[in-house]
């Protein structure tokens, strides 16, 4: 079964990208515009990692297709319309902080000249809903936030579901602000954008981030980004260890966009 529904997953994505291509060269499409989500990069059966590996391959990939890896703060700026992206621009985000990110990820984007975007979840022990994995330390977070390619935003403290607490402002103040207190002590940078712990939100939590010094916030809703999307709701397209290699390169194609409004079509069908 679980063959079968990746080779359905990848046909269907193929199907997809073969279709936004299409459209894109009568200029019918939107230039893609996108955010990765990743998690650890290691070697454990965790689903939500990837390899070593494989992740070096895929930014050996985007390097070579002619992508152009820019900050999130560059896709929140598109999102709100003060800035217009090229097609294929791409932020990669990280979401909790695991302990690989300096010996394993840091020297593969560095090698590359690629910036990326950590949400730490900031209660640094070692959480089961977190892949039970390590998790990285104060010192690590320095070495990331000094190497010039590295920005650290907020996952919440406990990486708690922000929507059981929408109505506590003092919860919420714990959850969120706590983490961006945290994260702006040990970096000396401000904190700008949050992720939604397991893409839990509401208009109500979107707001309390909004009128605390947030300018954009991630979710976990699969697509592309487009001028004039809500940016506290910010797409994402998750690479994960169920993923080949070339799904990896046919959703980052564009085919992702189409898919998902596709599903979402059929869910609203009576």
């Amino acid at each position: 079964m679980t063959l079968l529904r990746t080779y359905i997953k990848t046909m269907t994505t193929a199907l997809f990208a073969g279709l936004g291509a299409a459209l894109r060269v009568v200029g019918l499409r939107s230039p893609r515009v996108m955010i990765l989500m990743y998690h650890s990069v290691e070697d454990s059966s965790w689903k939500y990692g990837v390899s070593p590996q494989e992740f070096a391959r895929q930014m050996d990939h985007l390097a070579r297709g002619g992508f152009m890896v820019v900050p999130l703060e560059r896709i929140v700026d598109h999102a709100r319309g003060r800035a217009t992206l090229p097609d294929k621009s791409i932020a990669i985000t990280f979401d909790d902080g695991y302990a690989d990110l300096v010996p394993v990820v840091l020297p593969i984007i560095t090698r590359h000249a690629f910036p990326i975007t950590v949400f730490l979840t900031t209660n640094m022990n070692t959480h089961e809903t977190l892949g039970d994995l390590p998790r990285v330390t104060w010192g690590d977070v320095k070495t990331l936030s000094v190497s010039g390619l590295v920005q650290i935003e907020a996952h919440g403290h406990d990486h708690r579901n922000v929507k059981t607490i929408r109505n506590d402002e003092q919860k919420l103040t714990d959850e969120i602000i706590r983490c961006k207190r945290e994260i702006e002590q040990h970096t000396g940078s401000v904190v700008r954008y949050f992720a939604y712990p397991a893409g839990h939100r509401d208009q109500k939590v979107a707001a309390f981030l909004a009128q605390n010094g947030f300018d954009g916030a991630c979710g976990i809703t699969e697509g592309l980004i487009a001028s004039g999307d809500n940016p506290f709701a910010l797409k994402r397209i998750q690479i994960d260890r169920t993923m080949s290699f070339s799904l990896f390169t046919m959703r980052i194609a564009g085919g992702i966009d189409l898919y998902r409004r596709s599903v979402d079509f059929l869910r609203t069908r009576p």
